[in-house]
C-alpha cells in the first residue's frame, strides 16, 4: 500500500469541519451518486468517491490527522487490509459457513487456517482489482485532499 502524506496550515479540528462541509455521511449502500462519503473516528477518518456508475469493492481512503505546529499532517492511503477486516456482507457468510463446517467435522483449527488464508487471498485480489478498476476513484478522493485540506 502506498503512504501519502500531506501538510496543511489548518489545525486538524478545522481539516475535520472542512470534511464534514464538503461530504455527505458514509452510507455503504451510496454507489453511483457521485458523492464523497466521509466518516471520522476519533483522529482518523474514512473518505471515499462513489464515482458515476452504481460499481462496489473500492477500497476507502483511511487517514489520520495529527498537529503539527500552527497546521497539521494528514497521513493515509488505502489499505486493502485494513478495509478488508471491517464488518462486510463476507463476515457474515463466513460465519454462516463455520456451523456445517463444524457439524461436517472440520476442526475449528482448521477452520480459522482456511478464514486467514482466504482473508490474505481476497486482500491480494482486492488490491489488484482496486488498481485496476477504481484508479479514478483514489485520484478524486486525493484531489479533494489536495484541494480542500491543505489552504
Amino acid at each position: 500500500m502506498r503512504r501519502y502524506e500531506f501538510h496543511s496550515t489548518l489545525p486538524p479540528e478545522l481539516v475535520f469541519a472542512i470534511l464534514d462541509t464538503n461530504t455527505k455521511p458514509w452510507d455503504l449502500l451510496a454507489t453511483g451518486d457521485g458523492t464523497f462519503r466521509y466518516k471520522r473516528k476519533k483522529d482518523g477518518f474514512w473518505l471515499t468517491y462513489t464515482g458515476d456508475l452504481p460499481a462496489t469493492g473500492d477500497i476507502p481512503f483511511w487517514g489520520e490527522v495529527r498537529a503539527e505546529g500552527a497546521g497539521s499532517v494528514i497521513t493515509g492511503g488505502f489499505p486493502p487490509l485494513r478495509a478488508a477486516l471491517k464488518p462486510q456482507p463476507m463476515a457474515a457468510i463466513w460465519g454462516v459457513m463455520c456451523v456445517p463446517v463444524m457439524l461436517l467435522g472440520v476442526p475449528f483449527p482448521v477452520y480459522l487456517l482456511m478464514f486467514a488464508l482466504s482473508l490474505l487471498v481476497g486482500t491480494g485480489f482486492r488490491s489488484a482489482g482496486q488498481k485496476a478498476f477504481f484508479s479514478k476513484r483514489q485520484q478524486a478522493v486525493l484531489a479533494l485532499i489536495q484541494e480542500n485540506l491543505l489552504q
